[in-house]
């Protein structure tokens, strides 16, 4: 099991319909040391891997890597379904319209980009006022530049069409489809 704070994006390939493999992209931002190279945070990262692997075994289409979220390690239009879980809000803006061009770059036409993360200011106005409250309270030094964040045009920009928004108590799913 990865530590607290650990994200990650999950890809699943289908042919015919159906799930053939699915690949589990480990991204551990929150927490490092700033100066650790990227191959400290995988040489932090691959023991957890590993023991993921262990307890996977017997579904044989499962693969697990490791790679930089800038630099996904798979083909251009390879992937159907692309998630990210509660990274976003964790990323300095510049790298997340990186991250989000190679979620584009990945995904096969007509494939799908689903977010699971934060609320942002607006969505729930209720929530507004705790939203802002929240980085002052934790160490989330990217967290207001993501509470204004447009990923509709950042979606535009890659390619990517925003489909719906759904809010779930504090958290929000935003669904893209490639064009």
């Amino acid at each position: 099991m990865l530590g607290p704070d650990s994200k990650s994006q999950v890809t699943v390939q289908y042919e015919n319909g159906k799930p053939v493999g699915v690949r589990e992209i480990v991204v551990s931002h929150q927490h490092l040391v700033e100066d650790m190279t990227s191959k400290q945070v995988r040489d932090c990262v691959e023991p957890y891997v590993r023991a993921a692997k262990g307890h996977l075994r017997r579904w044989s289409r499962i693969d697990l890597i490791v790679g930089n979220g800038e630099q996904i390690p798979v083909p251009d239009e390879s992937q159907d379904a692309v998630t990210s879980i509660f990274l976003f809000h964790e990323l300095p803006p510049k790298v997340r319209r990186i991250v989000f061009r190679e979620f584009a770059r990945v995904l096969k036409r007509r494939g799908r980009l689903v977010l699971v993360d934060s609320l942002q200011i607006g969505d729930e106005p209720d929530y507004d006022a705790m939203l802002k409250l929240f980085p002052r309270s934790y160490h989330e030094p990217y967290y207001n530049s993501y509470l204004k964040e447009d990923f509709r045009t950042i979606a535009a920009d890659c390619g990517l069409t925003h489909i719906r928004d759904v809010n779930a108590f504090v958290s929000k799913v935003m669904v893209f489809d490639k064009r």
